[in-house]
């Protein structure tokens, strides 16, 4: 029941309040509903996580399991806000602490967030997922969870589904169990975008910035088409991005007065949520924690150093120790699979840095004909300066080439948002070379360069990938605080409202057009979420599918077979069985079957399926001895040919007369 996910959204809410109650009188009152509602979703975070956790090792991941937790929670949080008194007084910070704007760029500004909001949260709650990485892990490893009833390991040819960080998943599995079906994905992403906003905004009145400088840092992330497109999706990119926002306000914070015990514990949380999110996490980081670092060696306070590690250590392992103790039993490696990750760069060198970097950028700046023409000449230039292929494989990750397309979640480039971190980066320069108000720009500029240094090391590490931009969401959630300084602090109003202009103008098209679930009701949208049926959006990039897998599932229906063996080749979108099985996914038992890999020593010797589905896959032996009939076969063309066929045991195949 969909009103059963408000359950966690309370939880969240309950911790908000909890956590405004704390705020010493010292906290700037501007500060205090925001920096509560930051630390509030860090905790609700990981106390999801360590839920989750608990459930898993009961073998109660169900909706049972989960209903109970969160109303557990909420009852816990209830009696104890009540008892203490810190209901009254939560509210109360809050409350008071809540500014509404007082001049017409405030107002214009709240007003266009909240329209841009709602938008998404309307496109994400009437379309399913949508995206190949979507079906082929994030919602697949969450239907094997449900189906297990634990997180623990399952025999799967796409291993991915097993050691990528499942955090964002956790939370679409919680949301899965209390609405039992999909139509909650999308909320991990949207959630995140809303407490993203909040985190940015804050960060740059940490600096300094004025009322309408953080409403720009908060416009600066709203209208990227990379984000704005994932914001009603079922990725995990945004999740990422405000747990980035959250690192970033405690470090902007401790650059200018001492950080409590409660930041410290906030800002442990969010690194081992990022750890827990995604694995560009740790290069993006890495910069600022040396930053915060430095600033704490320079205060010489050795005793807060070593409590703060102490705290950070403490959070890290508790909230990743079931993932990577998992991780490790299956594969004898914490973090990663056995196979080798075709991700990162086959060699290293200076000539890597600048080939990635360089392509990276031109990533990010894709946009009109002549501006790519220009960049691709360039590009060419710098290649054939080191001697080496624009494309060369050793450090490519797929496709030799630029997908122009401004309304795809996967490769939408930031080309006015990129040029604006140039800009920030030389009005900075400019200031410190006139030597105004020179301590505090300093600040600002070295958040910068740990935006850029963190690009840096990605591009050292990390093949080159077309669809790579939404990767770098963090340096620029790095560089909103610095975006909303400089505009209210450096320059003249009317160029805050002239770069807001520009930015809402680019936001409209993937806004309204989003390829795979299209908020418009124009006729050349054939994904539009007013037109098309929920079943129809699900195939919106694997239309070459369709037929096959629902002809299939429907098979699947009729013959009275329940268990299936999957053999399913390494990079296939899984997730389609799950959504298109008739009446509902949690009358089946789908398991992956003759797995070539480690995990088929986790196959479980009393699966007997009665029917088989090969998808982009050898047949297994199985097949071939005589023991399972074949009921239907497809072909289709979708980069390259695919196949799907479906075997059942013979009494499963109805018999017909002549």
């Amino acid at each position: 029941m969909l009103v059963l996910s408000l359950l966690p959204v309370i939880g969240i809410l309950l911790f908000w309040i909890y956590s405004a109650s704390i705020q010493t009188s010292e906290e700037p009152s501007d500060f205090i509903w925001q920096e509560s509602l930051i630390r509030s979703a860090l905790i609700w975070s990981a106390w999801l996580v360590i839920g989750t956790e608990i459930l898993s090792l009961i073998s109660e991941i169900t909706s049972l399991g989960v209903i109970v937790f969160w109303a557990l929670t909420i009852l816990v949080l209830l009696i104890f806000l009540w008892k203490t008194g810190r209901f009254a007084f939560g509210w109360y910070q809050i409350i008071n602490s809540i500014r509404l704007p007082k001049k017409i760029f405030g107002w214009i500004s709240l007003v266009l967030i909240i329209i841009i909001l709602i938008i998404l949260f309307i496109t994400g709650i009437l379309s399913p997922p949508t995206i190949h990485d979507v079906f082929t892990y994030h919602m697949s490893r969450v239907m094997h969870w449900i189906q297990n009833r634990t997180l623990d390991y399952f025999p799967t040819s796409i291993t991915w589904q097993l050691w990528m960080p499942p955090f964002s998943e956790m939370i679409q599995l919680n949301f899965y169990l209390l609405t039992g079906n999909d139509v909650m994905s999308f909320y991990n992403q949207w959630q995140s975008l809303v407490l993203a906003l909040v985190a940015v905004s804050a960060a740059a009145g940490q600096f300094g910035a004025k009322k309408n400088g953080q409403w720009i840092s908060a416009i600066f992330i709203l209208t990227m088409p990379i984000v704005v497109l994932q914001a009603s999706g079922a990725k995990n990119d945004l999740v990422l991005a405000f747990i980035f926002s959250a690192v970033a306000y405690y470090i902007i914070k401790a650059t200018h007065e001492n950080l409590g015990v409660w930041d410290k514990i906030s800002l442990s949380i969010a690194v081992g949520l990022g750890l827990l999110t995604k694995g560009n996490f740790p290069f993006f980081v890495l910069p600022v924690l040396i930053w915060l670092l430095i600033i704490f060696i320079k205060k010489k306070n050795w005793k807060d150093i070593l409590v703060f590690i102490g705290i950070g250590i403490l959070a890290v392992g508790s909230l990743n120790a079931g993932q990577w103790l998992r991780n490790f039993n299956a594969f004898g490696d914490p973090l990663n699979s056995s196979a080798a990750d075709f991700t990162l760069n086959q060699r290293f060198g200076l000539d890597v840095v600048i080939s990635n970097l360089s392509r990276n950028i031109v990533t990010q700046m894709i946009s009109i004909g002549f501006v790519n023409e220009i960049m691709m000449k360039a590009l060419t230039t710098i290649h054939n300066m080191m001697g080496i292929s624009v494309f060369d494989q050793t450090i490519t990750n797929g496709p030799g080439e630029f997908f122009i397309v401004p309304t795809r979640e996967e490769v939408a480039a930031n080309p006015i948002h990129f040029l604006v971190t140039c800009f920030v980066v030389l009005v900075l320069l400019i200031s410190l070379f006139k030597k105004k108000n020179c301590s505090k720009d300093r600040k600002v500029l070295y958040l910068c360069i740990a935006a850029f240094l963190g690009m840096v090391i990605f591009s050292a590490i990390f093949r080159w990938q077309v669809w790579g931009t939404r990767y770098f969401i963090p340096y620029y959630v790095l560089f909103a605080p610095a975006v909303g300084y400089i505009f209210s602090r450096c320059l003249p109003r009317w160029m805050g409202w002239l770069v807001c202009a520009a930015l809402l103008a680019w936001l409209i098209n993937p806004l309204l057009n989003n390829h795979s679930r299209s908020f418009s009701w124009s006729e050349s949208n054939r994904n539009s979420i007013w037109t098309m049926s929920r079943k129809g959006l699900l195939f919106a990039n694997h239309q070459a599918y369709e037929g096959a897998i629902l002809e299939m599932t429907y098979e699947m229906y009729t013959s009275g077979c329940r268990e299936y063996g999957m053999v399913l080749g390494k990079n296939v979108p899984e997730y389609l069985f799950w959504a298109t099985l008739t009446p509902d996914a949690s009358e089946y038992r789908l398991e992956h079957y003759a797995v070539d890999n480690v995990t088929a020593s986790l196959e479980s010797p009393d699966f007997e399926p009665c029917g088989i589905i090969v998808l982009d896959a050898s047949s297994p032996e199985i097949v071939e001895d005589g023991s399972y009939s074949l009921k239907d076969e497809w072909y289709f063309e979708s980069d390259g040919e695919r196949h799907l066929i479906l075997y059942l045991l013979p009494e499963y195949i109805p018999q017909t007369t002549e």
